[in-house]
């Protein structure tokens, strides 16, 4: 089973690395942390550096609409869902380690195996870049 651990990490390591340009790290969770750090604190310089810039009404709503299409919001917003879904894994994984023992490896195994094809037959940076 531990085996089983390893292949499941080493496909997606392998699978899944740029989403929609945007370079991401899917098998350790320090990584995210810090790409999205790095793109908070991008996204509140530049926010302020904007507001301060921006006069008059409706100033909040042009800075955010403009905000919409940096680079460093869809980072922040793709690493954030990364770090939901790693908070949703670990939590059911918890429940299911509870109740499956180490068979709940299978599911995400098949599941990594899977996107791994579906990469193969059309890779992930063509879709991504049709979505953004």
């Amino acid at each position: 089973m531990v085996a089983l651990l390893a292949l499941a990490m080493g496909v997606q390591n392998v699978t899944i690395r740029n989403v929609a340009g945007l370079h991401v790290y899917t098998t350790f969770i320090t990584g995210s942390l810090v790409l999205f750090g790095e793109s908070a604190s991008q996204y509140i310089f530049w926010f302020i550096s904007q507001w301060h810039r921006d006069a008059g009404r409706g100033r909040l709503t042009r800075v955010l609409r403009a905000s919409s299409r940096l680079a460093m919001v869809r980072h922040m917003a793709l690493t954030g869902a990364l770090w939901s879904c790693y908070l949703a894994g670990a939590t059911v994984g918890a429940f299911a380690n509870d109740r499956f023992q180490t068979r709940c490896v299978l599911a995400p195994l098949i599941l990594l195996v899977a996107i791994g094809i579906y990469g193969a037959v059309r890779p992930f940076s063509e879709i991504a870049a049709e979505e953004w």
